[in-house]
């Protein structure tokens, strides 16, 4: 059998084909060249479609941080720290910016002699004399509670801390109190307290719910008024 020659092949395949003796042809291998493109470009296309319009739509991105000027809040110069029968002793009622307020909000002439500011929904009552020094600081327990009579003159307990140690639970018996001893005064029918001197030399008065003999045992106690 005869094998035809092909023309410029140097063997018997046909032009424009690989054979074993001759270089590739370029023309042969370019179709699958552009299906590769293809197939990448397609890629590129669903993968951008699945980062746009996948899950539940677009996703936002970072939410930018609004930084402000951060504020600081300091306390009133004019009150002082600590409980108010600690400092409001010796200050004028009238002029000192931490006692004015209360004579403001009564609004109450100052001018009279021995006149109190009782400040009832904090519990505690400022006495000052004639010149507007404050002598003495009076704090109250619930008089609510203690069973005096409730209306707009009524004292709330006083929140802070109290002198000597005591809190508002605090009865006669705890403090072994004796009717008739040289420091109580009141009885017969009117309220009994006792008075005690602290080292620094203020004097405490520790007044009971109680304005008989029998009734002191186990009172709370009412009020307690320190001065100098």
């Amino acid at each position: 059998m005869t094998i035809p020659k092909y023309p410029g092949s140097g063997t018997g395949s046909p032009a424009g084909s690989t054979g074993p003796g001759g270089p590739p042809n370029p023309r042969k291998a370019w179709p699958f060249v552009a299906v590769a493109l293809a197939a990448v470009a397609l890629l590129a296309v669903f993968v951008g479609a699945a980062l746009t319009v996948g899950g539940d739509g677009p996703r936002p991105g970072p939410t930018p941080t609004t930084v402000g000027p951060t504020y600081s809040h300091s306390p009133d110069p004019a009150v002082p720290s600590g409980e108010i029968w600690q400092w409001a002793l010796g200050r004028n009622l009238w002029t000192d910016p931490g006692l004015a307020a209360y004579a403001e909000d009564l609004g109450t002439d100052w001018g009279d002699p021995g006149t109190d500011a009782n400040v009832h929904s904090r519990g505690f009552q400022l006495t000052a004399d004639s010149s507007g020094t404050v002598t003495a600081v009076t704090l109250y327990n619930d008089e609510s509670a203690l069973g005096y009579p409730a209306g707009e003159t009524s004292f709330s307990a006083y929140q802070g801390s109290l002198p000597m140690g005591l809190t508002w639970n605090t009865t006669a018996t705890d403090l072994g109190v004796v009717y008739g001893a040289a420091n109580q005064t009141g009885g017969y029918g009117t309220e009994i307290a006792f008075t005690y001197v602290t080292p620094g030399g203020e004097q405490v008065r520790l007044s009971f719910a109680a304005r008989h003999e029998r009734d002191l045992p186990g009172s709370p106690i009412h009020s307690i008024t320190v001065s100098r």
